[in-house]
């Protein structure tokens, strides 16, 4: 998205967004003013989730596998909502 604030707005829409049954929604925000360590922290996570050299190494991310394990339902989603800053990783 172009700016912070309807990206929050959108993010706080889909938090309040009751999964179908057997679904779970999982919810990523990211934009430039988060603090420093914390936005170093999520591009890193980020990245390595997002890897496109491998599919497979999705599913060794501990994020991802703590999701799978910790989850009930059958289908997990993954959403990152983000601003400009997502792509150019600046």
């Amino acid at each position: 998205m172009a700016n912070i604030n309807p990206m929050v707005a959108l993010t706080r829409a889909l938090v309040q967004i009751s999964p179908e049954p057997d679904h779970a929604l999982f919810i990523c925000p990211y934009h430039s003013q988060f603090p420093l360590a914390l936005r170093s922290y999520r591009e890193s996570r980020l990245d390595a989730v997002l890897n496109r050299h491998d599919e497979a190494t999705i599913f060794e991310q501990p994020e991802i596998r703590d999701a799978i394990s910790n989850s009930d339902a059958k289908h997990l989603i993954f959403v990152v909502v983000g601003t400009a800053v997502v792509v150019s990783g600046a």
